[in-house]
């Protein structure tokens, strides 16, 4: 068993579309229907972009959720998370009111492997589905990845450079995962190669502060902590960067 860290168990209500709400559940119009414990989508159903997972021990961070619909004055109420553990009869099906950043999952369990889907619901009662996402929980034994260590950075016009050395670990290490957003983190990420030690992220905005994390990992399940980084571009070309070290 795990637990929803954002759950609420009652239905979705908003200011804003209190009254359709109402409605639609008066006439049973939820877009998510049961039969036999399982979970069916109507024909209202569209797709999502796909959820980020980040995996950390036991607890599982879903990102990249829906913020907003394309339907004025008709918001995102809320959201439906349906997670079934892989040999399981009935998944588990949770609400989540509000528009949220992040869905965090605890308490799951080690070497199981979890089927996790979310929809968003809107004001009008229509929905939008993610794709399927699949995760395994590592054994916490084979975890024991330790932080990168940035050894150098910079901020430029339009490109941060960043280098690095590789972290402790008990285990072997694939390669890492670099990301970055303006003061937010893992916006954009990428995966680089095991051997790689620096990297110069391009195409980005002047006078901008970014927020920059970097980690190691064994496998897409096994990651370690993010070392991380403000950096802030400069205003024009030929100015003196920021640059700085830490151990």
């Amino acid at each position: 068993m795990f637990n929803f860290e954002t759950i609420i168990p009652t239905i979705f209500t908003t200011s804003c579309c209190l009254q359709t709400c109402s409605q639609v559940q008066k006439n049973n119009d939820d877009p998510l229907t049961r039969k036999n414990g399982s979970l069916f989508l109507t024909k209202n159903q569209k797709s999502m972009k796909p959820l980020i997972p980040d995996i950390n021990g036991t607890t599982v961070v879903l990102r990249n959720l829906p913020q907003h619909t394309n339907k004025p004055g008709c918001p995102i109420i809320g959201y439906k998370v349906r997670v079934k553990q892989e040999g399981a009869k009935k998944p588990q099906v949770r609400e989540v009111s509000g528009v949220r950043n992040t869905i965090t999952l605890q308490y799951m369990l080690p070497n199981a492997t979890y089927h996790i889907r979310l929809i968003s619901v809107q004001c009008d009662g229509k929905v939008k589905t993610s794709k399927r996402l699949t995760v395994t929980i590592p054994d916490p034994h084979l975890s024991d990845i330790g932080k990168p260590a940035i050894v150098n950075f910079k901020g430029n016009a339009d490109s941060i450079y960043l280098a690095w050395e590789p972290p402790n670990s008990s285990i072997a290490i694939r390669g890492y995962i670099v990301g970055y957003g303006e003061g937010v983190p893992d916006v954009n990420w990428q995966y680089l190669d095991v051997t790689q030690r620096n990297i110069t992220i391009r195409n980005l905005k002047k006078n901008t502060q970014y927020l920059i994390t970097l980690r190691a990992f064994h496998n897409d399940n096994v990651r370690g902590p993010p070392a991380m980084e403000l950096i802030n571009t400069v205003k024009e070309k030929g100015l003196l960067p920021h640059f700085s070290t830490s151990s």
